[in-house]
């Protein structure tokens, strides 16, 4: 019976374990590296600039820079930037789901 109750419980603590961080990795879009190796908010906002020829608002999100691009008066899109390589990761239109 002991045994039973202690297999139940590291049971449900690997349960827990795994179900926690399969949510962090849903939330993340970008890799987790250390913020001394990101590049610097100015440099994404100019190679960006590169690409998108109107305003946008830089930000961070799901472990990326995040530029919040208003296209016209209904539709938005987000880029994800790898803070790291500044590749653009992930384009998501205001009509999509992240996934």
């Amino acid at each position: 019976m002991r045994w039973k109750i202690i297999t139940g419980t590291m049971l449900g603590a690997l349960l827990l374990g795994s179900g926690a961080s399969s949510a962090v990795e849903e939330e993340s879009v970008c890799a987790v590296s250390p913020k001394e190796k990101w590049a610097s908010a100015e440099a994404v906002t100019a190679r960006l600039s590169q690409v998108i020829d109107t305003e946008f608002a830089l930000g961070l999100d799901k472990g990326c820079y995040e530029a919040e691009v208003m296209i016209n008066d209904e539709t938005m899109i987000d880029i994800y930037v790898d803070p790291v390589t500044m590749d653009i990761v992930r384009i998501r239109t205001n009509g999509e789901e992240d996934s």
